[in-house]
């Protein structure tokens, strides 16, 4: 595998692009009412959350953003709407923390 392939997927998987493709996901899959879009989401931001709970301050919660989704498509499933709403607050927010963590360097 060359480098320069290396170079740009890296940041790609592991970053903010896929953590915005994971919300889109689920936002779709909630509006929808699909709790497939919402496992894809999961999975989406399986590698992001690897990442955020490798750092000192999400050490615990960064590896849970991927259960929050499945459990939002367990409820999106038994039509509790609202609650799978409530359950892509922590993704939005470590997204918007992911983000402005990289606007600031």
């Amino acid at each position: 595998m060359s480098t320069n392939l290396v170079n740009w997927w890296i940041p790609i998987v592991f970053g903010y692009p896929a953590l915005f493709l994971a919300i889109t996901c689920s936002a779709t899959g909630i509006y929808f009412r699909k709790p497939a879009l919402l496992l894809l989401g999961s999975i989406l931001s399986l590698l992001p959350s690897c990442y955020l709970g490798a750092t000192p301050k999400l050490r615990y919660f960064g590896f849970s953003l991927p259960i929050f989704q499945i459990l939002a498509a367990y409820l999106l499933h038994k039509q509790r709407v609202r609650l799978a709403i409530l359950l892509q607050i922590p993704l939005i927010g470590c997204t918007i923390w992911f983000l402005a963590l990289a606007i600031s360097q």
